[in-house]
């Protein structure tokens, strides 16, 4: 039964589980300590396989078959070209080493091919999947490095306008639409015939810039103008000396030529910060869930200027992991103190993520707190009611059980 509630229990102090909107990117964001790697089952659950440390997978990164970095052509939303240099391992080398080393009964089913998906999720993706490519859309069709690009690429290469800049014409609409009539068709031809031909990867080191600039633009790419000067006006490897993991995980992805003709504005798809991904096969392997991970749960003691927050888990085994930037990647070993001097907490409250998980099982995914906790949905109130006692009650949407468990 839904009780009323008066406006004193409204600031009661609790934890309670939000949404929260996935936020811009920046240089800001963290970067993927691990990888949280999960594989989708017949049965639709969705299993982890591993935690993959960052350490262990720069342990099996490499560069190109000479040796040297890779290196990623694109153009940015500036609008401008970027460069990026980067080491790192392919998607079906990750899937490759994860059938390696996880414990999961039935992984050497895992692969991708064709149609079979990967779901990509950052740190800054608060619980959301942002982004899925097939292995076709990755190695399906041939990509390339176009060091031609930086020289001679200008605005006026977009085609179709900025929409379509970002998201993309294929070959046979530049063909059939805007060839012919394209001003800038022999200097996108040459500058395709000069193309090396590259794959994708998940970088764990990396560093990348707009080519045209010295300074920081837009708060997500700095200038390295001058670091391809220094290089002799080439791109391809004067970056060897500045890779980091600051933003790892990064996909890095080579142009196609479509890309190239209808100059998008690829950088969009150099998702960087991974650290969360979901194997989706098209045919889905039989290997059994061992069972499903309980919700983490949040309890919080307030003593002067600190917090401290302590973390269970019902599931015998499962590790707890969080974070209060969005991706819970720090494991869980004892009591966490937040110490809160100066603070207003109703302005600015204390919001950390959680996550239970134990390999070969299912979870419940990313759990948001907040301290103080937020109220429930309430009825709305009309300037009408205003002789009548000012009390709460329950949105009809609220469940019983969420209007009990946060009085």
């Amino acid at each position: 039964m839904k009780k009323l509630l008066s406006l004193l229990l409204a600031l009661t102090l609790l934890f309670a589980l939000i949404v929260v909107p996935a936020s811009a990117k920046t240089l800001e964001s963290a970067k993927a300590e691990k990888i949280f790697f999960y594989a989708t089952n017949a049965d639709g659950k969705d299993v982890l396989m591993k935690v993959i440390p960052l350490a262990d997978l720069k342990a099996i990164s490499h560069g190109q078959a000479d040796g040297k970095n890779y290196y990623i052509s694109s153009t940015d939303n500036y609008p401008t070209t970027q460069y990026c240099e980067a080491r790192g391992v392919t998607i079906p080398e990750l899937v490759d080493y994860v059938k390696k080393v996880t414990t999961v009964k039935g992984a050497s089913a895992l692969g991708y091919t064709g149609e079979d998906a990967l779901r990509l999720m950052a740190t800054d993706s608060y619980g959301n999947y942002n982004k899925i490519w097939t292995y076709n859309e990755l190695y399906g069709v041939k990509r390339y490095y176009f060091e031609g690009l930086f020289k001679s690429w200008s605005t006026a290469w977009e085609i179709a306008g900025e929409d379509n800049s970002k998201f993309g014409l294929t070959m046979a609409e530049y063909n059939s639409k805007y060839k012919d009539s394209d001003p800038n068709y022999a200097a996108k031809k040459a500058v395709f015939d000069g193309g090396v031909v590259s794959v994708p990867i998940l970088a764990t080191e990396s560093f990348s810039g707009r080519t045209t600039t010295d300074t920081l633009v837009a708060s997500t790419e700095i200038g390295i103008a001058d670091y391809i000067k220094a290089n002799g006006g080439i791109a391809a490897g004067s970056l060897k000396n500045m890779l980091s993991d600051t933003w790892s995980l990064r996909l890095a992805l080579p142009m196609t030529e479509a890309d190239l003709y209808a100059a998008h504005r690829t950088s969009f798809d150099n998702f960087k910060w991974t650290y969360n991904v979901k194997l989706e096969q098209a045919n889905a392997p039989a290997f059994k869930s061992l069972g499903t991970v309980a919700e983490p749960v949040a309890s919080v003691a307030a003593s002067g200027n600190t917090l401290t927050i302590t973390l269970t888990c019902a599931t015998a085994g499962a590790d707890i992991y969080y974070g209060d930037d969005g991706a819970p990647q720090q494991l869980y070993t004892k009591p966490i103190a937040i110490d809160i001097t100066g603070r207003n907490l109703a302005s600015n409250p204390v919001t950390f993520y959680m996550t239970a998980v134990k390999e070969g099982y299912d979870d419940a995914g990313i759990i948001t707190a907040k301290y103080p906790g937020l109220a429930p949905a309430f009825k709305t109130i009309y300037s009408g009611m205003t002789s009548a006692p000012l009390v709460f009650e329950a949105n009809d949407a609220v469940s019983a059980s969420d209007w009990t468990a946060w009085t």
